[in-house]
């Protein structure tokens, strides 16, 4: 049987994130990974509620849940928690985090997290949408590059190609133009009239 850490990456429950509305304020919900326990984590910027789930936690996850297997359960919240579809409620020092709705909703009891705790989650959670946004902001000037290239190569592209046209009319415009044969007019000499065939003298 597979350890959580392979079921959870290979299922790419490892690193969401997500902000949503919790009523009285907004709430940063994320998941992370280490070694064999995945943590679920919400925040309001100051406090962080915390759930950690190892291999057991997993399995009483997905008999409540009641789906067959670990990878329909993950599928199920990896599916609600990308379509922001989070809802948050706070009461007291506990967070209820449900996603999806109906039947078919999964709710997680998150406990708030200590002094230390808080920091660790706290910074994490900073420098990974830190990492993040940096490696957008390098992705996207890479593309503005790749634009800007093809752009260049179009334009040096079509001038070479006006070009061409340029010098095949000039070619078509230089070249000697047959002109159209005049009725009567002999193809020997063209300056003259081609002579006709004697006929006699026609009488009524």
């Amino acid at each position: 049987m597979p350890s959580i850490h392979q079921v959870v990456t290979d299922q790419k429950v490892a690193q969401l994130c997500q902000v949503v509305d919790g009523g009285s304020g907004q709430y940063i919900c994320f998941t992370r990974l280490v070694g064999d326990t995945w943590t679920i984590c919400t925040s309001d910027g100051i406090d962080v509620w915390r759930l950690e789930i190892d291999a057991e936690d997993l399995t009483a996850q997905i008999e409540l849940a009641e789906v067959n297997s670990e990878e329909t359960y993950l599928n199920r919240f990896r599916t609600a928690f990308n379509s922001g579809n989070i809802s948050v409620s706070k009461d007291g020092v506990h967070i209820t985090m449900t996603l999806g709705q109906g039947t078919t909703a999964l709710s997680f009891d998150l406990h708030e997290a200590r002094a230390a705790e808080k920091k660790a989650e706290l910074q994490h959670i900073l420098f990974r949408l830190a990492t993040q946004v940096s490696d957008l902001d390098s992705k996207l000037q890479k593309a503005n590059q790749a634009l800007d290239s093809m752009k260049m190569q179009r334009t040096s592209g079509g001038a070479v190609n006006l070009g061409l046209v340029d010098l095949d009319g000039k070619k078509k415009g230089g070249a000697t133009k047959v002109k159209p044969k005049q009725p009567g007019m002999s193809v020997i000499n063209p300056t003259s009239k081609k002579r006709k065939a004697a006929r006699g003298v026609e009488f009524d």
